[in-house]
C-alpha cells in the first residue's frame, strides 16, 4: 500500500523545485526584454531575413577568409546559408529538423551534424535568437546569481533531437549597464556525435535603422584555446529571402 504522507513529501518536493525553475525563469525574462531592447525591440517586427558580408581572421595567422552570410528567421525558423569565396565549396545549413549539407567543387553533397538554428542566428543577431527563443515553448530560460561578477548571467535550455539528452543549452552573458549581451557560449556537436563547447564575445556593436547588432565577434574553442574572428559588413535586412536561397539541391 502506497504510503499517503510519502506521496504529499514527493509531491511537495516537486511543487518545490517547479516553482524554484518558474522563479528562476520569471527573473530571467526581465532580463531578456531589457537586451532585446537595447538591440532595437519592436524594430524588429519589420525583418525577416538579412545578408552580410564576413571577414573571417584566425589566431594562428592563417590567411583571413571572406564570404557571404544569409539568414531567414520570417517563418519563426532559422534558415542560414554559409557561402565562403574560395573555398572548396559552400556550405548551407538548413533549419534544425533538417541537415546541414557541404557541397564540394567536384564531390557528392557531404553531411554533416546540424547546428541548433537559434545557435545560428545568435552570432549574427543576438535580438533574433532571443526574440524566437522566448516564443518557443521548448526553450526556458534561468537567471544565475554570482556574487563573484556584476554581469547578468542567463541559462537558455531548448530542445534539439540533435544533441545528447535532446537538449541544447546556451549561457548568456549580459552588459548590465547597456544590456547588451558580451558573451554566448554555445555547443558544436561534431561529426562523432561528440559536443565542444565555444565562446562567442561580442566586440562590437552597430545600428541599422533602429536596429543593433554585432559587427565583429571572436569565437574562441574551449579547450583549444583557438579563436576567430568575424567581421560583418554590408548587411542588409529584407523582409525575407527566397528560401531556394537555402535548398539543398
Amino acid at each position: 500500500m502506497t504510503n499517503p504522507l510519502r506521496l504529499v513529501v514527493i509531491s511537495l518536493a516537486l511543487f518545490a523545485n517547479y516553482a524554484s525553475a518558474q522563479a528562476r525563469q520569471n527573473n530571467a525574462v526581465p532580463v531578456l526584454e531589457r537586451s532585446i531592447a537595447a538591440m532595437g525591440g519592436n524594430a524588429w517586427q519589420s525583418v525577416g531575413a538579412a545578408t552580410a558580408e564576413v571577414t573571417v581572421a584566425m589566431s594562428d595567422g592563417l590567411a583571413p577568409t571572406t564570404g557571404k552570410w544569409s539568414d531567414d528567421w520570417s517563418s519563426g525558423q532559422v534558415y542560414s546559408r554559409r557561402e565562403w569565396t574560395g573555398a572548396q565549396g559552400k556550405l548551407v545549413r538548413l533549419s534544425d529538423d533538417r541537415q546541414a549539407v557541404t557541397y564540394a567543387n567536384s564531390a557528392s553533397p557531404k553531411v554533416s551534424s546540424p547546428d541548433y538554428d537559434l545557435v545560428n542566428i545568435a552570432l549574427t543577431f543576438p535580438a533574433v535568437a532571443l526574440r524566437l527563443g522566448l516564443s518557443r515553448a521548448t526553450c526556458s530560460f534561468y537567471d544565475h546569481i554570482s556574487s563573484q561578477t556584476k554581469q547578468e548571467v542567463i541559462f537558455q535550455l531548448c530542445a534539439s533531437q540533435f544533441y545528447p539528452n535532446k537538449q541544447v543549452l546556451l549561457k548568456w552573458i549580459f552588459d548590465p549597464s547597456s544590456g547588451l549581451p558580451i558573451s554566448l557560449e554555445f555547443p558544436v556537436l561534431g561529426r562523432d556525435g561528440s559536443v565542444v563547447s565555444q565562446i562567442a564575445r561580442f566586440k562590437q556593436f552597430e545600428s541599422s535603422d533602429g536596429l543593433r547588432f554585432p559587427s565583429a565577434v571572436d569565437i574562441t574553442q574551449v579547450m583549444t584555446r583557438h579563436t576567430r574572428t568575424l567581421t560583418f559588413t554590408e548587411t542588409q535586412f529584407h523582409s525575407a529571402l527566397d528560401k531556394s536561397e537555402f535548398s539543398i539541391h
